[in-house]
């Protein structure tokens, strides 16, 4: 499908699903100087290989849809089996970004294209960044000190979250559930002075939290911990995380949801072998 990016100068929101788009420069001299094509693009929303690889193709961002996808604040990638590592490079597109969801990647393994240095997620702008149904997800390059919100779920094989995770002193939500494969929260995370909402769930190799987290406890407004067995009994009364959160305001402990989050994903309505990701009922939904 042929898209002359020439007509699209007032384009706000732009979904793109299981299609192959073409989409076509302005011919050269007929770019407006004060404004490019797509500069009003605010969201965007790519679904199935076919898209990802027509949008972010890398000939056509060397003849200037790199720039025209600078204003972009809200992408949304979701279906794409082809991405196997970050795809770092188009990020690097979107400097304005403020939100990034990936969601049914499910080959997406997360190593970066250099093994020996750690990459780092070139977005300096990003505040939010929601990550679930990844089954292949072994790691997160790390993160931009301007993330305020982090939401990972349903990501079976992880193994670690980004190991500067400590450091961003802007976030203020960290929700982390039905990751079994994780065992632990990285160290050194007293650097999250900003931290108010924290959700554990479905995890059960997390067994306690780190000191540096510990020391976060009380200027909590949120806790939220379920199907975390080791970790749940410290935080009851009797255990040694008691004390430490006994000022945080809202603190949910469901004992309930298991046997309901059972009878939903046995329901026929979802069919058997269901590639559906049903989200966590004790959370928001992150779709």
């Amino acid at each position: 499908m042929r898209m002359p990016l020439c007509c699209l100068s007032s384009l706000v929101r732009l979904r793109i699903v299981s299609v192959v788009v073409d989409m076509v420069m302005p011919p050269d001299g007929q770019q407006s100087q004060s404004q490019r094509p797509l500069d009003a693009l605010r969201n965007l929303k790519v679904g199935g290989d076919s898209s990802f690889v027509s949008i972010f193709n890398e000939s056509k961002l060397q003849l200037g849809l790199r720039d025209c996808l600078a204003s972009v604040e809200e992408l949304e990638i979701y279906r794409c089996s082809n991405i196997v590592r970050w795809p770092l490079e188009e990020l690097r597109c979107l400097p304005r970004l403020r939100s990034l969801h990936i969601r049914d990647c499910s080959k997406l393994e997360g190593k970066g294209s250099s093994p020996e240095e750690e990459e780092v997620l070139p977005l300096p702008q990003l505040e939010r960044l929601i990550i679930g149904c990844c089954d292949s997800l072994l790691e997160i390059p790390k993160l931009p000190a301007s993330l305020e919100e982090m939401v990972i779920r349903y990501n079976r094989s992880l193994v670690a979250l980004p190991s500067n995770l400590g450091n961003l002193a802007k976030l203020r939500n960290l929700d982390v559930c039905n990751c079994g494969g994780l065992k632990a929260l990285p160290d050194g995370m007293d650097g999250l002075t900003s931290l108010e909402q924290l959700s554990i769930g479905g995890c059960p190799g997390i067994e306690k939290l780190p000191q540096g987290l510990l020391q976060r406890l009380p200027a909590l407004k949120y806790l939220y911990i379920s199907r975390c067995p080791d970790l749940k009994r410290r935080c009851e009364e009797g255990g040694e995380y008691f004390d430490l959160i006994s000022s945080i305001p809202e603190k949910v402990f469901p004992i309930w949801l298991e046997a309901r989050v059972a009878r939903v994903r046995r329901s026929p309505s979802a069919g058997e072998g269901s590639n559906v990701c049903v989200p966590h009922l004790g959370f928001t939904p992150f779709y």
